[in-house]
């Protein structure tokens, strides 16, 4: 939970140290990218440091020493360059004792000896060509203001793991720049230090311990990991890159484990309904993957990963830039074997993957008021695993992905007060599904299917006299899908949409902020949808918040629920699609509390609840029979409802170690059967040790999450038959250590207690795996 701080104003003319022209994410600020790139796993690597546009611009090594919330370390020192040793002494630069004397190219800043409380003095944040100036740049909380250099100044960074929680930007939740303690909309963060630590490999393994969050597993055989918020199945969830919408849904699902995390550089999640932001699929949430951006003038890691299952994971990214351009490129290959959670039939119960991805990317930031960006990226994927009939006829299947992506966005200041940002971007999404029956061509298949996104967007934000930001936009998505799933016409769907949105702080203070907002989608297919919210933000003291949003969501039904016909002769079943489905509608409302104790502890506290009409189920039509497979249909519940709660706190346990804990309750129902949505757990709760050793430079990550039974009904609309799962508990652990600036190990452990069923649960076993990371100069 991000330290409370000395309020700011909305936008970069209210004093937000927004992203340079060097930053190439336009969602990114570079106070968010300087303390999650600082990390005990990544000691030696540069912050993301605006790049040197002008001749006032800092040597990268004084933005690594800036500190959160203006403040050193427990023992004051700074780390004035960006190859901090283990000890923390600087060298580049000019040498930083332990005691806080740093230089930068020589020049000693007025207040460069740290106090013993770790505040620099008011000139501390001065620099040699004089952004910073006397006037208040360090506040006595340590909170630099900065407002007449807001576009050439770093937000807060933290230099080392003792300092206070830094102002984390975030963009998600009114898609503007805004600190994550200042926004009206609760944010959560995983940052970059989060997920080195974690260990994981992939998105589904990074998010299956954080608080609050539930998951879908294997959707009929082989669908992969879906997100639930709120109680929400994954379909109701929206999934960005970058603020652009991922394509390729598997069997209704965004597989999360096909995203890997090397180029993510943070996660923000917005739990409840942003419809009025982002239309149809957000009624559930929103999770926004921030990429990573160059952090140096040249760099160039590599990771190599070995483990059970001859899993295998090579990664490597590197990064350049010259004046105002940049250019990022990277490229993965991973691959591991099918498993099998029960040994007594020749079928796999989770499949083995082999994939390659590529990205490319460009930006031009001629001045810190415009920024050009182009990106591309390829994903190639093979999902393989054995599946048996009912009758014993045994099948080898094979699905092959492509996944293919390009855009541009640029973003500009139009004088003072007015950014214009756009973007236009195009998706493909192939889909091949091969069946081969052993020893026989009899029930042998083949099925491709093509889906098709171009996303245009365009949106204005101005600020007002009167502590008005108001942001305004427009959208035309256009979808197009052709399967011989679902006849052999090519499905077509147009979304247009306009929305705005007022931030009005309504005292100069800033302790009360109002955020209303509207949105009007209108489907080629539904209609029109509209979607209000208003949300506001009170904010009584400088360390504790109080939160309350309402909104409206919506989803229209894909072309898979309402026209799909597909047989998995495999596993023998029938999935078929209904013209008649409705869009789901939600009403919600979210209540959400944050007190920071100290430095120390904090906690955050908040209940929902989500009236549902219409929500679209996956139940059972037909039972099987000698002539029939089992069949499986879509329809719409006429009521259903999501509530519950969540609670979590923040221990430091040493400096650079905290003990994260969260308890959440969930209740979902289908009211007009008066019984518990499927799938979900009631109750979960979740831990996590983490931080560093620093005599040892070890890394220590031990993440644990439990979950209560859940409830499944196998024969569908009737209440015949329930089946209630055990509770089951998955650990993760990772030990990593540092070995000079430039390398690191570590060794890794995956669901340690072998949670998981063939059934219900298909859980990969437990997996031990290590691996080495190069970061090259």
């Amino acid at each position: 939970m991000p330290a409370a701080a000395t309020q700011s104003e909305p936008g970069a003319d209210r004093g937000i140290a927004l992203v340079s022209a060097g930053i190439d994410r336009s969602v990114q600020s570079t106070g968010a990218a300087a303390f999650d790139s600082v990390s005990p796993s990544v000691t030696g690597t540069e912050v993301d440091a605006p790049s040197a546009h002008d001749a006032t611009t800092l040597h990268a090594a004084a933005y690594q020493s800036a500190i959160a919330s203006g403040s050193t370390t427990a023992s004051g020192s700074i780390a004035a360059s960006a190859s901090t040793t283990a000890g923390g002494n600087a060298t580049e630069g000019g040498n930083a004792t332990e005691g806080g004397n740093a230089t930068v190219g020589g020049n000693a800043t007025a207040a460069g000896n740290a106090t013993a409380a770790g505040n620099a003095t008011a000139a501390g944040n001065a620099t040699s060509a004089g952004n910073a100036t006397s006037a208040g740049n360090a506040t006595s909380a340590g909170n630099a203001t900065s407002a007449g250099n807001a576009d050439n100044t770093t937000a807060f960074a933290s230099a080392s793991d003792d300092a206070a929680p830094v102002r984390q930007t975030v963009v998600t939740g009114t898609r503007t720049e805004r600190y994550a303690e200042d926004v009206v909309v609760p944010t959560e963060v995983i940052t970059r230090r989060d997920i080195e630590r974690s260990g994981a490999k992939d998105l589904a393994e990074l998010l299956e311990t954080q608080p609050g969050l539930d998951f879908e597993y294997g959707n009929f055989t082989f669908g992969g990991v879906g997100l639930r918020l709120q109680g929400m199945n994954p379909e109701q969830v929206m999934v960005l890159v970058d603020g652009q919408r991922i394509t390729g849904r598997i069997r209704g699902l965004i597989d999360l484990s096909r995203i890997p995390v090397r180029s993510i550089e943070r996660i923000e999640i917005i739990k409840g309904p942003g419809s009025a932001l982002y239309g149809a699929d957000a009624m559930g949430g929103v999770v926004n993957i921030i990429t990573r951006s160059r952090s140096r003038p040249q760099e160039a890691s590599i990771t190599a990963l070995y483990g059970e299952r001859n899993e295998l994971d090579l990664r490597g990214d590197a990064g350049l830039q010259r004046g105002a351009f940049t250019v990022r490129a990277g490229a993965g290959r991973r691959s591991n074997s099918p498993y099998d959670l029960n040994t007594n039939d020749p079928a796999t119960t989770g499949s083995g993957t082999g994939s390659t991805d590529v990205n490319l990317g460009a930006t031009w930031a001629p001045s810190p008021n415009f920024q050009l960006r182009v990106d591309s990226d390829y994903l190639w994927r093979d999902l393989t695993g054995v599946d048996l009939l009912p009758t014993g006829a045994i099948f080898d299947r094979r699905e092959r992905t492509e996944l293919f992506n390009a855009g541009t966005s640029a973003r500009g200041k139009l004088g003072t007060g007015t950014t214009l940002s756009g973007s236009v971007r195009y998706s493909v999404f192939k889909d091949q599904l091969l069946q081969d029956q052993r020893n026989s061509r009899q029930e042998d298949s083949f099925t491709t299917s093509i889906e098709r996104l171009v996303d245009l967007n365009a949106q204005v934000d101005h600020q007002l006299p009167a502590r008005n930001l108001l942001s305004a936009g427009v959208e035309e998505a256009i979808f197009s899908q052709r399967t011989a799933r679902q006849g052999a016409d090519t499905r077509y769907r147009t979304r247009s949409a306009v929305f705005v949105q007022d931030e009005w702080q309504v005292f100069e203070d800033a302790t009360l902020t109002l955020l209303p907002g509207f949105r009007v989608d209108i489907d080629s297919q539904f209609g029109t949808e509209p979607s209000p919210r208003i949300a506001a933000r009170w904010a009584p003291r400088p360390d504790t918040s109080l939160r309350v949003a309402y909104g409206w969501g919506f989803r229209a039904p894909s072309f898979q629920e309402l026209y799909l016909l597909f047989e998995n002769t495999g596993v023998g079943y029938l999935v078929q699609g209904n013209p008649k489905l409705k869009p789901e509608r939600s009403r919600g409302a979210t209540v959400a509390a944050d007190h920071r104790f100290n430095d120390d502890v904090s906690v955050s506290l908040s209940v929902f609840r989500n009236d549902l009409e219409n929500l679209i189920e996956v139940v059972t039509i037909a039972e099987p029979t000698p002539e029939t497979p089992l069949t499986f249909g879509y329809r719409n519940v006429g009521h259903a409802l999501t509530q519950g709660g969540e609670a979590s706190a923040r221990l430091r346990l040493w400096p650079g170690g905290y003990l994260d804990v969260g308890y959440a309750l969930t209740d979902a129902r289908n009211l007009d059967q008066q019984r518990a949505l499927e799938g979900r757990s009631m109750h979960r709760i979740s831990a996590q040790v983490s931080g560093r050793i620093r005599p040892a430079a070890l890394d220590l990550s031990l993440r644990v999450a439990w979950n209560s039974p859940r409830t499944f009904y196998p024969n569908g609309i009737t209440n015949d038959v329930t089946v209630k799962t055990d509770p089951f508990a998955v650990i993760d652990a990772r030990v990593g250590k540092r070995f000079f600036s430039w390398g690191s190990a570590f060794v890794s452990v995956n669901n340690a207690l072998g949670a998981g069923d063939a059934t219900y649960l298909p859980l990969p076993p437990r997996q031990f795996y290590g691996g080495v990371t190069l970061e090259l100069p």
